[in-house]
C-alpha cells in the first residue's frame, strides 16, 4: 500500500514537472509580448510598445511584468502617446490562453501618465474602437507568409485595473482648455471593452487631494451618444454627488441631479482656476438641484441653494463663455445680508458716544476703506423675493428686488418693501467700477416706525412717531466718513402722533421766570408729545439745512430753522416754541396766541445743549412781557413805555451783574459776545422789569 501511494505521488510530480517545462517552452517572454501587442492592435488599432523584455513569474500564478510601456493615440488622430508607464504587471489565466482567450486576472500600473486629448475635430484619444484594417498591420514572417503569431487571441476578459502614483492630463484643442491630476491611486473595473466602467480612488488636483467614485454604464457610447453615469467627489473644498448622463459628442455635456456643498466658494473658485476678486463673503455654499453643464454654461433649473448663511429656492444659470461669469436667476431668499460683504465697522462708534458726552467732536463714522472690487468678479441679472435685507444696522422686511450687476455697478430696484413696520419703494445704484466707490439712492416710504428708523440710519433716538419720507441722495468715497462727507440730495420728513424725547417744551417755557438764564438741560424722562413734526432738508456735503421745521401739539407750536451736520453728528438749530394757555386750537392754525420763546439747540445730536435765545427775546421785550402776563396768574400791570429813566438806572447795574452771573459757561461759549452785549446794553433792566423778580 505504501509503495502504491508512493508511485501515485511520483506520477503527480512527473506530470506537474512536465507541465512546468511545457509552459516554459510555450509561454516565453516573446510569446507574451507578441500576444499582448496583437490583442491590443486587433481590438484598438493602437500600438503597444514594450521597451524591456517581459519578465515571467510562474508562482503562485502566471504573471508578466512589462516595463517602459507606452500606448499610442488612435490611428485616426495625430501621432503621440495616449499612455505610458514605468511598470505594468499582468496576471493571466494559463488554460484560457490555449483556448485563444486572454483572461487577465490582474492588471497593475505603476507611475502611469495618461494624456487625454480632444483634437480640433472633436475626436477623443481615449475612445476604444476595433480597427477594421488590423490584419494589414499584423507582423508576418520574413517570407511574407503566415502571420508570425500562430495563436491569435480571440477574446479578452479584464480584471480590475489598479493604478498607483499616476498622472492624468486633459487637453481640448478646440477651446485650449486643460487640467491635470497627480498622485492618482485608483482601481478601475472594466470587465470587457463593451461593459460598464467603475472607478474608485484618490488623486491630487491643483495641489489639493480628493477622492472620487465614478460609474459609467456605457463608456463606449459617450463619444457618439451618451451614457448614464454616477459620480461622488469628496475633498476639503467640495463634496458632490451626481447622477445623470454624460456625452462628449459635441463637447463635454453633463445633465442630471446634483447634491453638493463647499465650505468656501472663494477658495473653491481659486482651486478650479477661476479666482474671484473679493475680500469678504462667498463662504459656505450648498446646492440640491437639477444640473446641466457644458463647456459654456452651468444651469441649475430647479433646486435649493445656500450661500454665506442665506438660503434660496428657484432657478439659476451661469454663463462661463465670456471673460467673467454671468449669473442669472429667479430666486426666493430667506434673507439678504449685505453686511457679509462689507468691511467691519471699527470701534469709532463707541468712542463717538463718549466724545459726545464730553463735548468732543469725535464721530462714529468709520475710516475703514470700503472695497467694492468684489462687484467686478461677476456680472448678473437676478429677480429676488426675500423676507429680510440687512445693511449695517438697517433691517428691511419682505421685499421684491430686481438686481443687475455689470462691470462693478449694481442697480437694484426695491419693490413692495416692508420697511420699519411701513411700506416703501426705492432704487439703489452702488458702483465699485472706478477707484472711488459711489452710491445713489431714492426712497419713498409711509407708515414707518420713526424711532427705529432714525436710530438705525443716524444713531438718533430723540424722535418717535408714524413717519413718512421721500429722499434722493448720492455720495462717493473710499470710507464711510468720506461717503457721509460727500452726501448730497433732498429729504422730506413727516412724523405724526409722536413725541420729542428728552425735553418737555411746554414745561420749560412756562418756567421761563426761573430758568430762562439757566440753560434748559434735557432729561431722558421728559418728552413733548406732538400731532405733527415735519421738515424739508437740502443736503450738501453731509450738512442738511432746513428753514420750515414745524411741530404742532395741544399746548405748543414750534417753528424753526438750522443745520444738521451729519459729518460731525451735530445740530445747530434755532426754534421758536409758542406755548398756549388752552387746548383750543389743536390741529388748527399755527398762529396761536402765547409766549414765543426762541430756543437755540446746539452740540452733538446725541446730547445737545438747549438754551433760550436771549437776543431773540430782547428784540421785542414788550411783546414777550404781554404774552407772559396772560399766561401767569394775576398778571403783571406794567407798561414799559411808562418806565422812567430813573428806575431803569437804579436797578441797571445790580440786575446786569445778576444776569451775568446766572448765564452758564456753555451758553456764553455758544452765544459769544452777542450775549454779553445784549444783556449789558439792552436786557438787564428791561428783563428785570418784565419778570418782576429780584436778585
Amino acid at each position: 500500500m505504501r509503495k502504491l501511494l508512493f508511485l501515485f505521488v511520483f506520477l503527480i510530480v512527473l506530470v506537474v514537472g512536465a507541465a512546468f517545462v511545457a509552459l516554459q517552452f510555450v509561454l516565453t517572454p516573446e510569446f507574451i509580448r507578441d500576444q499582448l501587442q496583437q490583442a491590443v492592435k486587433s481590438n484598438t488599432g493602437r500600438d503597444l510598445v514594450i521597451g524591456q523584455e517581459p519578465r515571467l513569474s510562474y508562482w503562485p500564478k502566471l504573471s508578466v511584468d512589462l516595463r517602459d510601456v507606452s500606448l499610442s493615440n488612435p490611428p485616426d488622430m495625430q501621432s503621440g502617446i495616449f499612455a505610458k508607464m514605468e511598470k505594468m504587471r499582468v496576471q493571466v489565466d494559463v488554460p484560457a490562453l490555449f483556448s485563444r482567450r486572454l483572461q487577465i486576472e490582474e492588471i497593475s500600473l505603476e507611475s502611469p501618465e495618461i494624456q487625454l486629448l480632444v483634437n480640433d475635430s472633436g475626436n477623443q484619444n481615449w475612445a476604444l474602437e476595433t480597427s477594421s484594417n488590423a490584419d494589414a498591420d499584423v507582423p508576418r514572417d520574413q517570407d511574407g507568409g503566415n502571420p508570425a503569431i500562430s495563436n491569435p487571441i480571440e477574446e479578452i476578459a479584464l480584471a480590475p485595473l489598479t493604478v498607483t502614483n499616476g498622472r492624468i492630463q486633459y487637453s481640448d484643442e478646440r477651446n485650449k482648455s486643460s487640467f491635470s491630476a497627480d498622485d492618482v491611486d485608483m482601481t478601475i473595473t472594466l470587465p470587457d471593452l463593451a461593459g460598464a466602467l467603475k472607478t474608485e480612488g484618490s488623486l491630487v488636483w491643483n495641489g489639493r487631494p480628493l477622492s472620487m467614485t465614478l460609474f459609467v454604464e456605457q463608456p463606449q457610447e459617450i463619444a457618439e451618444s451618451s451614457s448614464i453615469i454616477a459620480m461622488v467627489i469628496e475633498s476639503e473644498l467640495l463634496e458632490a454627488n451626481f447622477t445623470g448622463e454624460l456625452t462628449l459628442r459635441d463637447g463635454f455635456q453633463l445633465i442630471g441631479e446634483v447634491d453638493s456643498s463647499s465650505p468656501s466658494v472663494k477658495e473653491l473658485a481659486a482651486w478650479t482656476g477661476n479666482p474671484l476678486e473679493i475680500d469678504r463673503g462667498l463662504g459656505s455654499f450648498y446646492a440640491q438641484s437639477g444640473l446641466s453643464i457644458n463647456e459654456k454654461s452651468i444651469s441649475l433649473p430647479r433646486g435649493k441653494f445656500g450661500l454665506d448663511g442665506m438660503n434660496a429656492a428657484g432657478e439659476m444659470a451661469i454663463d462661463i463663455s465670456g471673460n467673467k461669469p454671468f449669473i442669472s436667476g429667479n430666486l426666493t431668499v430667506d434673507k439678504i445680508d449685505v453686511n457679509t460683504y462689507l468691511p467691519p465697522v471699527d470701534n469709532a462708534a463707541g468712542d463717538a458716544q463718549s466724545g459726545a458726552n464730553s463735548g468732543s467732536v469725535t464721530t462714529g463714522w468709520s475710516d475703514e476703506p470700503i472695497d467694492l472690487s468684489g462687484l467686478k468678479a461677476v456680472n448678473a441679472r437676478l429677480s429676488l423675493a426675500t423676507s429680510a435685507i440687512f445693511f449695517r444696522d438697517v433691517a428691511i422686511g419682505k421685499t421684491q428686488v430686481q438686481a443687475s450687476l455689470q462691470d462693478g455697478r449694481l442697480d437694484a430696484t426695491l419693490n413692495e418693501m416692508a420697511f420699519y413696520d411701513g411700506s416703501a419703494k426705492g432704487r439703489i445704484l452702488l458702483s465699485g467700477k472706478g477707484n472711488v466707490p459711489s452710491i445713489t439712492g431714492r426712497l419713498n416710504a409711509n407708515g414707518l416706525d420713526g424711532n427705529r428708523l432714525l436710530k438705525d440710519f443716524a444713531k438718533f433716538e430723540r424722535i418717535s412717531g408714524r413717519t413718512s419720507l421721500a429722499l434722493e441722495l448720492e455720495a462717493s468715497g473710499k470710507s464711510q466718513r468720506q461717503l457721509v462727507s460727500t452726501l448730497d440730495g433732498v429729504l422730506a420728513l413727516k412724523f405724526e402722533d409722536g413725541a420729542l424725547r428728552g425735553i418737555n417744551i411746554p414745561q420749560m417755557v412756562r418756567s421761563v421766570q426761573s430758568n430762562i438764564l439757566g440753560g434748559w438741560q434735557s432729561s431722558p424722562e421728559e418728552k413733548t408729545d406732538f400731532s405733527v413734526l415735519q421738515a424739508d432738508f437740502d443736503i450738501r456735503n453731509g450738512v442738511a439745512s432746513n428753514d420750515n421745521l414745524l411741530l404742532a401739539s395741544p399746548l405748543v407750536r414750534v417753528t424753526g430753522d438750522g443745520l444738521l451736520n451729519m459729518v460731525e453728528q451735530s445740530i445747530d438749530y434755532r426754534v421758536a416754541p409758542k406755548v398756549v394757555g388752552t387746548l383750543i386750537g389743536q390741529g388748527g392754525s399755527n398762529e396761536l396766541n402765547g409766549l414765543k420763546v426762541p430756543v437755540i439747540i446746539r452740540g452733538p445730536w446725541t446730547n445737545p445743549k438747549i438754551y433760550p435765545d436771549i437776543k431773540g427775546i430782547l428784540e421785542n421785550p414788550q411783546a414777550a412781557f404781554d404774552a407772559l402776563s396772560k399766561l401767569t396768574s394775576g398778571g403783571i400791570d406794567l407798561d414799559i413805555a411808562e418806565e422812567t429813566k430813573q428806575i431803569e438806572e437804579k436797578v441797571s447795574e445790580e440786575i446786569g451783574n445778576a444776569i451775568q452771573k446766572a448765564v452758564p459757561k456753555e451758553a456764553e461759549e455758544l452765544l459769544g459776545d452777542t450775549l454779553n452785549d445784549t444783556l449789558t446794553e439792552q436786557g438787564g433792566n428791561l428783563l428785570k422789569g418784565l419778570l418782576g423778580g429780584s436778585e
